[in-house]
């Protein structure tokens, strides 16, 4: 508005004194400026006052150094880095360390943090304990601000690992994959791969795929590369597997179903009745089956007892259209049985 009556002014006295006008136009012009100055200010007199104000809400909050000192971390760390936590140090924050050289627990370290809390967090961002991102994520629930200080890599580094189960069954194919993992992973120029010791192949790919049949027994797999890096430790990894005989699969079934096929790498036994004697399978598959006499729900029972495995495959002859409905059968089901209405 006082912008708007400044304008005005300016406008009306500029043509007031304007040099060289007519006199007859020059009232007018006045008056016209007299009278709008006039309009304005009853309009403001006859308006609603009203005042804005502004508030600016703080909340204060602890703020808390967290100090990665993990064996990782080593990678990042140089005179910059010394400066960086010594600095930070000075500023009298709360200091927490969190790491080792075995482990690297940063979603640890983030979840023992109280609510309304500034996190200054210096690390690599490696956490192999926890789950980060869940952690993270209640942390910004907890109105927790989290401030990342990741100083840039000064050594070389790769390492070498094979990830694969740990158990397997004999003479059954299993694969194993060997990856490299760090910045300079393309200046590997060759991975060693032992099976039991013994040398199998070199290979230049940073990511390589072994499908291999093992006896019964326990068994290795090492990979090793050659590269000239900080951890010479983790240049070499030895994967460690138990192989145990194949599961003995009991399948009662009078049927040829496709998915069978998919049980041939067990030691499978198939036959249209349950035998006298089933204590000798690790797991018994009913497929179908439309009913049980009370003597071999009975020894199905001392069967599970006994830490046995069943499954029980539904169709057209079992569960709610077989004879299971309130009968021995139905209390091995994790389910009633029964037609819906």
């Amino acid at each position: 508005i006082r912008v708007a009556l400044r304008a005005i002014k300016d406008f009306a006295i500029g043509f007031i004194f304007k040099k060289d006008i007519d006199k007859n136009k020059t009232k007018k012009i006045t008056l016209f400026a007299i009278r709008s100055i006039v309009i304005i200010l009853l309009v403001l007199a006859v308006a609603q006052p009203f005042v804005l104000k502004e508030k600016i809400s703080e909340t204060k909050k602890t703020a808390i150094f967290l100090s990665d000192i993990s064996a990782s971390f080593q990678l990042f760390q140089n005179e910059e880095t010394d400066l960086l936590i010594d600095k930070i140090s000075q500023q009298k924050f709360k200091k927490i360390e969190f790491g080792n050289d075995k482990k690297t627990d940063l979603a640890e370290g983030i979840s023992k943090i109280a609510k309304d809390t500034t996190l200054i967090i210096l690390s690599d961002g490696n956490n192999n304990l926890g789950n980060l991102k869940d952690v993270v994520n209640n942390a910004v629930k907890d109105n927790i601000t989290i401030i990342t200080v990741k100083p840039t890599q000064t050594k070389k580094d790769v390492s070498v690992s094979i990830e694969g189960p740990q158990k397997t069954f004999e003479n059954i194919e299993t694969e194993y994959i060997i990856k490299l993992k760090g910045k300079e992973k393309e200046e590997v120029k060759k991975i060693n791969l032992y099976l039991d010791g013994v040398k199998e192949e070199e290979n230049t790919d940073i990511e390589k795929k072994v499908k291999e049949k093992f006896n019964e027994g326990k068994h290795t797999i090492t990979a090793e590369i050659e590269y000239n890096d900080y951890f010479k430790e983790n240049n070499r990894y030895v994967k460690e597997i138990l192989v145990e005989q194949k599961p003995k699969i009991l399948l009662i079934s009078d049927k040829n179903s496709d998915w069978i096929n998919t049980l041939k790498k067990y030691d499978l036994v198939k036959q249209k009745e349950i035998p006298l004697e089933i204590n000798e399978y690790d797991a018994i598959i009913f497929n179908d089956v439309k009913e049980f006499s009370e003597t071999e729900a009975k020894r199905i029972r001392e069967y599970l007892l006994n830490g046995g495995g069943i499954v029980f495959i539904g169709g057209k002859n079992s569960l709610e259209y077989g004879n299971y409905e309130n009968e021995l059968i139905e209390d091995l089901l994790p389910s009633k049985v029964g037609l819906t209405n």
